[in-house]
């Protein structure tokens, strides 16, 4: 009789684990996109060791603030900004599952820029354009990686604006003028 009630009490024990770690799991890709609320943290963590661990998985996943006068990093949704602005298409388009070349190429050229200025993971850019996977946003910028010359007057011009005003602007020049001598 005791070996079935400590068979049980493990079993317990294990499905109130398993509960936790789904939790856990839903908590972190709230933080990953970035749509963690108060009251999705409250529910994720009723006991206050899971509320410790909740924070420290929040500050963990969520992208920090910068300021852009004394950083220089880029978000993707100002790049993504950026190139919607350059190639006068909508952002909803961008990270739509549009193929039409109106749509992808400014897509690529996006990829291509967040891969070159953000410092991100290829599985974190692909999330930010509506979930892709790792290769598509790879694939996407190596497509422009491979014919840069048909792309570089966008370039530039989606650079200038991402820079425009800060001290990145000042550094993105000094590459500009050292590249063409």
């Amino acid at each position: 009789m005791s070996s079935l009630t400590q068979r049980m009490k493990q079993e317990i024990a294990q499905r109130q684990r398993a509960e936790l770690s789904e939790r856990i799991m839903a908590l972190r890709e709230s933080a990953k996109a970035e749509r963690v609320t108060e009251r999705q943290k409250s529910f994720m963590a009723s006991k206050p060791e899971e509320i410790t661990q909740a924070f420290k998985i929040i500050e963990i996943h969520t992208p920090k603030r910068v300021d852009r006068e004394k950083d220089d990093v880029l978000s993707v949704r100002e790049v993504q900004d950026a190139v919607c602005a350059v190639f006068e298409v909508r952002r909803s388009a961008m990270i739509s599952p549009l193929r039409d070349p109106r749509v992808a190429i400014p897509r690529h050229v996006a990829y291509f820029l967040c891969g070159e200025l953000t410092g991100l993971s290829w599985p974190v850019i692909g999330r930010q354009f509506g979930g892709r996977d790792h290769t598509s946003a790879l694939r996407g910028a190596r497509k422009i990686r491979n014919d840069p010359a048909r792309f570089q007057e966008k370039i530039r011009l989606i650079k200038d604006r991402l820079f425009m005003g800060t001290p990145r602007l000042r550094a993105h020049r000094n590459e500009q003028l050292g590249a063409a001598r």
